[in-house]
């Protein structure tokens, strides 16, 4: 079997894109199931794109999303208008599109069996933080995967943004290997949230939490504050993890008055707490780790993948020639293609500053 038909194009708009790409996709391929990224600057266009690609392709079932970068074949694409496809030769029968979240949980919940959802979520959507709670309990025999468009325009392609979550959900005959690389390195020791008022953290360990917090992020954060800024984050460990994944989160406020850290989560006493800094170089050794773990556990030729990485990654982490897609383009010699998004989907659980592997495999793992 071959591998999967990548193509990218871009131009001065959406036709010169759209033209670029068609022509560099085969002819003779026998997908039913297409994935297509594009460019911020295409945001208006994206639903007509995703037409224009089943038309022209006779491939009848798309799924993808928007983002301010996408990223095919080891290139980067952020400010002009840009387009990457995928057509994945996979039989109808080991796959299934949904365009809600009632779909997919349905759809879910109707099998017992191991299932991969690739997963595009409009972060403008007002219920997709009930949708990410309700994930663990509700797909429970599903692995998720995905992320959330990042632009200002049409995020992914459903129109719809009452119940702006689609994808395809990818049956057990389909043999797929996933990984997480995360973007920040830990800080300080782990602490006990001891007091908190939903997502403001007023003690750590019996301690006041802003205390515990300069003590762990040193200086020069601990004395000007305004520097922890896009720098300092918090990391919520992923209970029963053993990889020692964990969630970052924003730090919103640090209020001197009451001694309070507030974060972009709800929290409970008893939680456990860390604090994360942005670091490129950690991020470096991260991805790498990844993508020789990945290796180590992949027994069968790889047919073509998808990488989901943060907005916060790519030149925002590793400067304006970024390698970060290049580098998992050069791990793995099959078309690869992606985008940078704005919170990214592994396993049942939203991450951040985090970039998400998919890989589709010919046999089964070992």
């Amino acid at each position: 079997m071959s591998n999967f038909d990548m193509a990218y194009g871009y131009g001065d708009d959406a036709r010169e894109a759209l033209s670029s790409c068609l022509r560099n996709l085969q002819r003779d391929h026998h997908a039913a199931l297409g994935v297509v990224y594009a460019t911020d600057a295409l945001a208006e266009e994206f639903g007509s794109i995703v037409e224009s690609l089943r038309e022209h392709t006779c491939v009848p079932h798309w799924t993808g999303a928007v983002g301010m970068g996408i990223c095919a074949g080891g290139r980067e694409f952020y400010d002009s208008p840009a387009l990457a496809v995928m057509l994945l030769d996979i039989e109808p029968a080991g796959f299934k599109l949904f365009h809600s979240a009632d779909e997919l949980f349905d759809l879910c919940e109707s099998s017992r069996s191991l299932q991969v959802a690739l997963c595009h979520a409009d972060p403008r959507w007002h219920q997709l933080a009930d949708f990410i709670y309700r994930i663990p309990e509700r797909l429970e025999n599903t692995f998720m995967l995905g992320g959330l468009a990042s632009t200002r325009g049409a995020h992914t392609d459903s129109e719809d943004v009452e119940s702006s979550v689609e994808g395809v959900l990818f049956g057990e005959n389909v043999s797929i290997v996933t990984a997480l690389t995360q973007g920040c390195s830990l800080i300080g020791a782990q602490h006990e949230i001891t007091e908190c008022d939903e997502n403001v953290i007023l003690s750590l360990d019996n301690h006041n939490a802003l205390e515990i917090f300069k003590q762990d992020i040193g200086e020069p954060f601990a004395t000007d504050l305004r520097k922890t800024q896009g720098q300092i984050f918090a990391a919520v460990p992923v209970p029963g993890d053993d990889r020692g994944a964990y969630q970052v989160r924003n730090i919103m406020e640090l209020d001197e008055s009451q001694g309070a850290v507030a974060i972009g989560e709800y929290v409970q006493r008893g939680d456990p707490l860390m604090f994360c800094r942005r670091d490129a170089q950690s991020a470096m050794k991260d991805l790498q780790r990844m993508l020789q773990g990945l290796k180590k556990r992949i027994h069968s030729r790889v047919k073509g993948g998808i990488y989901i990485t943060c907005i916060g990654r790519g030149r925002s982490l590793f400067g304006e020639n970024s390698r970060e897609c290049q580098w998992v383009q050069e791990a793995f010699d099959v078309p690869i293609i992606g985008f940078y998004a704005n919170g990214e989907l592994s396993g049942q659980r939203l991450f951040a500053y985090s970039g998400v592997l998919c890989l589709f495999l010919h046999d089964e793992v070992h």
